[in-house]
């Protein structure tokens, strides 16, 4: 067995994994942390990328996140949902996304831009990347530990490998040393749509074949994985200020669809349950009745997928 995975804290994962539907700290979010998106080859021949998954020293594999990213002006804005930490949570992105899905077909077109998305975040030691050809030598990834910000599709991959006690490769799939298994991540385009757009295809992912270790000496294992990164530390990173979420929704000239849920929301905060909903409605509610989400654009999305904000992320990094 493995020393550098804690079978209990992994055991703990697998469970959380089976259960889960796919549906300030002072870290900041530093774009120098993050592993640029893997760049999309073309349909017939995909563009190669590999690296071994690893878990932080805090004994997290990878962790599932909500954010909200949109242009505002001339400027991306992006910030963690709420619903990240608990789907009742309220968040003023989500509440205006349901409000925008109730118009006409350009308020629907607007309400996918407001809308939570879902990422996946783990730690990801980089040992092919052929972009290192054309960076500078400080700024090489290869051989290094980089956040890896990763859609559901590859997400399942992962799933199924730890989830699958008979034929899954198990904790293996984040072990450094010579019993873990690399990930292989293989990037084609898909086949132009009606509007002649492609998004990135993962399906040919797969894990290596045979195990190995990511260095050749303990030492040399023990230093890259110390150098992983907190994601919840990283995840908190990216939470934003409501004032701030409210100030760039009046820039955004969406206030009015929200004000009355905001309104209700801190008049909940700041009160009792009880008392702020007798206060405002006359009778009492739960808190759910009080506060809307955009569930509804889940079960409604078409299949764009979350692959389609590969594009988004990649035009953050390069701001």
């Amino acid at each position: 067995m493995s020393k550098w995975i804690d079978k209990s804290l992994f055991n703990k994962f697998v469970d959380e994994r089976q259960n889960d539907v796919s549906d300030n700290t002072g870290v900041k979010r530093d774009l120098k942390m993050i592993w640029p998106t893997p760049e999309k080859g073309t349909e017939a021949k995909p563009k190669i990328y590999e690296g071994r998954f690893l878990p932080d020293q805090e004994g997290n594999f990878y962790k599932k996140y909500y954010y909200h990213m949109h242009k505002s002006g001339e400027n991306w804005k992006y910030s963690l949902c709420p619903k990240t930490h608990g789907m009742d949570n309220f968040c003023l992105y989500c509440n205006l996304a349901a409000k925008l899905y109730t118009g006409n077909k350009d308020d629907k077109a607007m309400a996918y831009q407001y809308k939570r998305k879902e990422r996946y975040v783990s730690n990801f030691f980089l040992e092919v990347d052929e972009r290192d050809e054309e960076r500078a030598d400080e700024d090489k990834m290869v051989g290094t530990v980089k956040l890896y910000e990763f859609p559901a599709k590859i997400e399942s991959k992962l799933r199924s490998e730890i989830t699958d006690k008979r034929n899954g490769l198990g904790m293996s799939i984040f072990d450094p040393g010579d019993e873990g298994y690399s990930f292989i991540i293989k990037v084609r385009s898909t086949k132009p749509q009606a509007d002649g757009k492609v998004w990135p295809d993962y399906s040919d992912s797969v894990f290596a074949r045979k195990p190995q270790a990511i260095a050749s000496t303990e030492k040399q294992i023990e230093k890259i994985m110390t150098s992983c990164y907190n994601l919840d530390e990283y995840i908190e990173s990216m939470e934003k200020p409501l004032e701030d979420i409210v100030k760039t929704l009046k820039e955004d000239m969406m206030w009015d669809l929200v004000e009355s849920e905001y309104k209700r929301y801190m008049t909940f905060s700041n009160k009792t349950a009880e008392d702020a909903l007798d206060e405002v409605f006359g009778k009492t509610l739960e808190k759910k009745d009080v506060i809307e989400d955009d569930d509804v654009l889940d079960e409604k999305e078409n299949k764009k997928g979350d692959d389609s904000d590969d594009d988004i992320l990649k035009d953050l990094e390069n701001l």
